[in-house]
């Protein structure tokens, strides 16, 4: 399983998370975000990720199910973006190499 869908499994699980798998979502984000040319950038990205699921773990203990909704297509949302910005950090690693 590529780490973007796990990451989106990990977000769609209903139960509460606990520390493992709070563990477990940091690891992939910070994975995925190693591969920026830009730290800065890959930086601000973790912590937006860890807002947005933080945000999500206090609206699945307080089981409100439309903020939990919210929430996840905030993390979905993030999760796109860091995979994008992966992706093309990666293309471009390529492009200078073969050059």
């Amino acid at each position: 399983m590529d780490i973007t869908r796990e990451l989106i499994v990990l977000i769609e699980d209903p139960a509460i998370p606990d520390k493992d798998r709070i563990l477990k979502t940091r690891s992939l984000v910070e994975t995925m975000t190693c591969r920026f040319d830009d730290n800065e950038k890959a930086g601000r990205m973790r912590r937006t990720f860890n807002d947005a699921y933080l945000n999500l773990q206090l609206a699945v203990m307080a089981n409100h199910p439309s903020m939990i909704q919210q929430c996840r297509e905030q993390c979905r949302a993030i999760i796109v973006e860091i995979a994008e910005t992966a992706r093309m950090a990666s293309e471009q690693s390529t492009r200078k190499v073969a050059s």
